[in-house]
C-alpha cells in the first residue's frame, strides 16, 4: 500500500490519457491525481493507493465541513466514472478506478486502478506528459486542470491548435452545456487562463479560428514561466461560481443560464443553492414538479424551498404555474388574433380580385341580386355609400360563390399549419386549468 502525498510528487500520464474524454468533479479529479502521484517510475504493477482525508484537506486547502459532508458521495461517484480514448485507431473504454473506498474509522480513502490502464500509467518511456503535483493543487475547476494538462503536453512545441469540438469532447462538456461560445469562453477559457497563468509553471494566450461566422478552433500559444519553482499560494479570491464549479455546472445543466447562476452565487450562499438543488433533484425524480423544471429550480434557490413547508412550496409552485399558464394563454390568443387579421386581409383581397375578374354584365347581375337580398334601410345605404356597397358585395359574393376551402379554419391550416379548432380547445383547457389553480389558492 502507498500513502505518501506531497506537493513535489510527479504526475505522469500517457498522452492518450491526457487527451481522453472523461468527466469528473473537481474533488474526484483531485483524488485520481493524488493517487497517480504516488506511482513510482520503476513500478511494474499498480498498488493500493491510500489518501488520508487530513492530508487531502491540507494539500488542497479545502473546508473540513465540505469534504467530510461529501466524501462518501465523491468516492461513490468516482467508482462509476468512465474514460474513453483512441489507441491505434480503436476506441478504448474503461473505468477510471477498479475500486474506491472511504473508511470513516481510519479516516482515509483507498483507490485501485484497473489493469487496462497499466500501459498508460506505468513504465512510460515515450509519448507521455509529466508535471509536479503543486501545479494543480490551487486550480479550482476540473476544466482548468484538463486544459493545463493538454497545454503542458505541448509546452516544448509552444503552440497547439485544437478544434472547439475536440476541446469540448476532451473536457467532457455536454452538448447542452455552454452552447454559446461566449459562455464557453467566459466560464472556461478565460477562467482557465487566469488560474493557469497565476498558479502553475506555464502560461498561455489564445486566438479563435473561425469558419464563416462561427468559432471552429482555438490556437493556444504556450510559454513556460521564468521561475518554474515559484508556486503562488494565493488566498481564495475567485468569485463564488468558480469556487463551487461542480454545483455551478449542475444547475446550468438543468436549464439555469450561466449569467443567472452567477447571480445566484453572488446573492445566496452555496449551502442554500446546494440544499435546494438537492430538493429539486428529489422532487423531479418523485414527479411532483408541476411547472417547468428550470423555473422550479430558480425559484427554489431564490425562495429557499428547502426551508419552507410543503404547503408553502405548493403555493409557490401554483403561483409559477399560474404565471406560465397566463403567459401561454396570451401567446396563443395573440396567434389566433393574428390569423384572424391575416385572414380578413386575405379574404378581402381575394374576393376583390374575383369580383374584378367578372364582366360588366356579371357585376351588374351580382349587384342586383345583392340588393334584392337587403332590407330597405340597407338598400338605401347601399345606394348612397360606396363603402357599404363594397362590403355588401363582398359578403354576398362570399356566401354565394366561395366554397369552404377558403374558410378561416382552412386558411389557418394551409398558411400557418395551425388547426384552429384544436387551438381554441387547447386555450379553453388552459383557461380551465388556470381557474382551478386560482380556486384552490
Amino acid at each position: 500500500m502507498v500513502s505518501a502525498v506531497a506537493k513535489n510528487h510527479l504526475i505522469t500520464k500517457s498522452n492518450e490519457i491526457i487527451e481522453a474524454r472523461y468527466k469528473m468533479s473537481l474533488n474526484e479529479q483531485r483524488l485520481v491525481l493524488t493517487s497517480i502521484s504516488q506511482i513510482e517510475p520503476e513500478n511494474k504493477e499498480f498498488g493500493i493507493y491510500i489518501i488520508k482525508v487530513k492530508d487531502y484537506i491540507d494539500l488542497f486547502n479545502v473546508s473540513n465541513k465540505d469534504i467530510y459532508g461529501e466524501i462518501e458521495g465523491i468516492v461513490k461517484k468516482l467508482r462509476k466514472r468512465k474514460i474513453s480514448f483512441m489507441e491505434d485507431g480503436s476506441l478504448v473504454d474503461a473505468n477510471w478506478v477498479s475500486a474506491a473506498k472511504y473508511s470513516p474509522e481510519e479516516n482515509q480513502i483507498t483507490i485501485e486502478f484497473p489493469q487496462l490502464l497499466k500501459p498508460y500509467l506505468l513504465q512510460l518511456k515515450e509519448h507521455f506528459t509529466t508535471y509536479k503535483m503543486k501545479n494543480i493543487i490551487y486550480l479550482k475547476s476540473n476544466y482548468v486542470i484538463r486544459i493545463y494538462e493538454i497545454l503542458k503536453q505541448y509546452e516544448k512545441i509552444g503552440k497547439r491548435i485544437i478544434t472547439l469540438k475536440d476541446l469540448r469532447n476532451i473536457l467532457g462538456v455536454e452538448e447542452d452545456e455552454y452552447k454559446l461560445f461566449g459562455h464557453f469562453n467566459e466560464r472556461i477559457l478565460k477562467f482557465a487562463q487566469k488560474q493557469i497563468c497565476e498558479r502553475t509553471d506555464i502560461c498561455f494566450k489564445y486566438n479563435t479560428i473561425k469558419k464563416g461566422r462561427k468559432v471552429d478552433a482555438i490556437e493556444f500559444i504556450i510559454f513556460a514561466k521564468k521561475n518554474k519553482d515559484t508556486q503562488l499560494t494565493l488566498p481564495n479570491t475567485d468569485p463564488p461560481p468558480f469556487e463551487h464549479q461542480d454545483l455551478f455546472d449542475d444547475i446550468v445543466s438543468n436549464g439555469i443560464t450561466p449569467r443567472q447562476a452567477e447571480t445566484f452565487f453572488k446573492e445566496h450562499d452555496a449551502d442554500q443553492i446546494k440544499r435546494n438543488f438537492d430538493l429539486f433533484k428529489n422532487d423531479l425524480k418523485a414527479g411532483v414538479i408541476n411547472t417547468s423544471p428550470k423555473g422550479y429550480l430558480a425559484n427554489a434557490i431564490m425562495k429557499d424551498y428547502a426551508y419552507i413547508s410543503p404547503k408553502e412550496q405548493k403555493n409557490e409552485q401554483d403561483k409559477i404555474k399560474l404565471k406560465e399558464l397566463n403567459s401561454e394563454i396570451n401567446k396563443r390568443n395573440k396567434t389566433t388574433e393574428n390569423i384572424k387579421s391575416l385572414y380578413k386581409s386575405f379574404s378581402k383581397n381575394e374576393i376583390d380580385t374575383m369580383i374584378n375578374q367578372l364582366s360588366e354584365k356579371e357585376k351588374q347581375e351580382l349587384e342586383n341580386e345583392c340588393i334584392a337580398n337587403l332590407d330597405e334601410f340597407s338598400k338605401k345605404r347601399h345606394k348612397e355609400n360606396k363603402t357599404s356597397r363594397e362590403v355588401n358585395l363582398r359578403l354576398f359574393f362570399r356566401e354565394k360563390h366561395i366554397d369552404k376551402t377558403t374558410s378561416i379554419e382552412c386558411f389557418a391550416k394551409k398558411e400557418k399549419g395551425i388547426d384552429l379548432n384544436k387551438a381554441k380547445k387547447e386555450i379553453s383547457n388552459l383557461e380551465k386549468e388556470a381557474r382551478e389553480i386560482k380556486s384552490q389558492s
